[in-house]
């Protein structure tokens, strides 16, 4: 297919990247260029690795170098990777490889180098990212676990528990704990304490309370990789059920000699999503004396073989396999094991759906409330909002561009739903800003923003704080240029429906807005209304 401009001029749509429909239009209508733009996001070149190359093996004058795929953006796959090394002080390119790893050989024996990788679409190279200094032929080791910390654990409130574990790696890796996937800082909480001492770590969480029950996580990561382990605390308030748990872990670690044993998950189920038309395993393992009998369910109704679903227990280990999913899969799939000691059950969800074509980007159906508050020193400040997509988003929160972090201060939220919120106590002068909520997934991220003013505690301004706002005029954006303040979003509608396609345009002088459908201009008729 080939595309006519109006100066006769003609290109194919594989060379319609963003950087060419730019320099075909700017000259013509600022507006044009930005709708334009917009239309043909998706073909962007790819974006970069999601962090720096590293070594995975080394030699007298050689490295093999490996590193994650980019980030998605748009339709168009990475075809190739170039690899260049800093070399008499300019990058020389080594190479291109069609797969996320490279050798790079005839290097000087000891030298230090830096290597850097750029992704490949058909729209043109991307950003590249470098490597950390690298000395050729000296010994580089991954990060290793000699002593992982325990899966499942159960810890008596008010008591103190430590978690222990032995990293070894060249060079030492960085060590990081974590609750919940949030970063564990003690000066924020002085029950925590983090401990190093030749490849022991340890963290250590005295007079234990409700709120420590959780996923911590200890990564351990140098230039050459990344490992973690992890333990699961639930903290109990009854000292027989610690007693039961210390009880059932002697007798699975000598099943030889025990008689009786009531069901125990040794490994339970776990949440997944995939693709319908694609297979998929659900796995867990029990140990129990007498042998328990295990069933199935899926929302509460029992599951039986049939054609497309097949139950199969090889030892201890329990799977159910769908060979071809349907959208109908989707759901909440539970196992029950039972003998004559006892039962136990667990849970899990299955998502089954189109893939990255039926995903949503995310958009914020209600923003960020209230949009301007005002919040006396000391009080509690909640900010809340709603976001559509799908897949689920992951949520970021920040004060006038700085990144915030959870703590028992900031409490960050968010439902399943799409509800989020921000609630920080206690509020001080410094909390007052911009707060930026980003969602985002893998399709796309929206953002809103809320305007907060802490007043003292006897409900003044700064005085400093009402000149600015008196200049900015409660913030009414202003351009001198044609800007986008809203952009059109993409609408999908049944045939004979009405549709409204709607954006925000400011500049001085007022711009003219010209709208394109499929690149021509869409004239005031009967179908449509401008």
């Amino acid at each position: 297919m080939r595309i006519l401009d109006t100066s006769g001029e003609s290109w194919s749509t594989s060379e319609l990247s963003l950087t060419t429909l730019r320099k075909k239009w700017c000259s013509r209508e600022c507006i044009i260029s930005e709708f334009l733009e917009y239309l043909v996001k998706h073909q962007d070149v790819p974006g970069p690795i999601p962090g720096p190359p590293v070594v995975t093996d080394t030699g007298r004058n050689w490295v093999s170098l490996s590193w994650g795929r980019p980030e998605h953006r748009g339709a168009a796959p990475v075809i190739a990777y170039r690899v260049e090394a800093w070399r008499d002080a300019r990058w020389a390119e080594l190479g291109v490889t069609a797969t996320n790893c490279f050798d790079a050989f005839d290097l000087t024996p000891g030298g230090q180098y830096q290597f850097r990788v750029t992704p490949r679409n058909r729209y043109g190279w991307g950003e590249a990212v470098q490597s950390a200094v690298v000395s050729v032929g000296s010994h580089a080791a991954s990060p290793d676990f000699a002593k992982v910390l325990p899966g499942q654990m159960k810890a008596l409130s008010g008591a103190d528990v430590t978690l222990v574990c032995e990293v070894k790696g060249e060079p030492f890796p960085t060590i990081r704990w974590l609750k919940d996937s949030s970063k564990i800082y003690p000066e924020d909480d002085t029950r925590y304490s983090i401990g190093q001492d030749s490849g022991i770590c340890s963290l250590q969480i005295s007079n234990l309370q409700d709120v420590d029950s959780g996923r911590f996580t200890c990564e351990a990561e140098n230039s050459v990789g990344r490992v973690s382990t992890f333990a699961r605390l639930c903290v109990v308030k009854d000292p027989k059920v610690l007693a039961a748990d210390h009880n059932l872990r002697m007798s699975l670690l000598d099943l030889d000699k025990a008689t009786d044993l009531p069901p125990q998950f040794t490994m339970r189920l776990r949440d997944r999503r995939v693709q319908f038309t694609y297979p998929v395993r659900l796995t867990c393992q029990v140990a129990g004396i007498p042998e328990p009998t295990v069933t199935w369910y899926r929302d509460g109704k029992e599951i039986l073989s049939d054609d497309r679903r097949t139950l199969c227990t090889d030892e201890n280990f329990h799977t159910l396999e769908i060979s071809r999913t349907h959208l109908e899969d989707s759901g909440v799939y539970s196992v029950t094991a039972k003998n004559s000691f006892g039962a136990v059950s667990c849970r899990c969800n299955l998502v089954v759906d189109k893939g990255i074509k039926g995903y949503i980007s995310p958009a914020f159906c209600n923003d960020l409330e209230p949009s301007q508050v005002e919040v006396r020193e000391g009080r509690e400040l909640r900010l809340c909002g709603r976001v559509e997509a799908y897949p689920s988003v992951g949520v970021m929160w920040y004060r006038d561009g700085a990144k915030l972090r959870p703590s028992r201060r900031a409490v960050m939220t968010l439902s399943h739903d799409g509800r989020l919120e921000l609630s920080i106590a206690g509020v001080t002068k410094q909390d007052g800003g911009a707060y930026t909520c980003v969602a985002s997934n893998e399709v796309g991220r929206a953002e809103s923003t809320a305007k907060v003013v802490v007043l003292d505690r006897d409900g003044n301004r700064d005085r400093t704080e009402e000149s600015a706002d008196d200049q900015s005029h409660l913030d009414v954006p202003y351009s001198k240029e044609p800007k986008f303040l809203k952009k059109p979003m993409s609408t999908e509608a049944f045939e004979g429906d009405n549709i409204v396609i709607l954006c925000e345009v400011i500049g001085d002088p007022k711009p003219e807005v010209v709208w394109l459908r499929d690149f021509l201009k869409v004239s005031s008729l009967r179908m449509y209304s401008l």
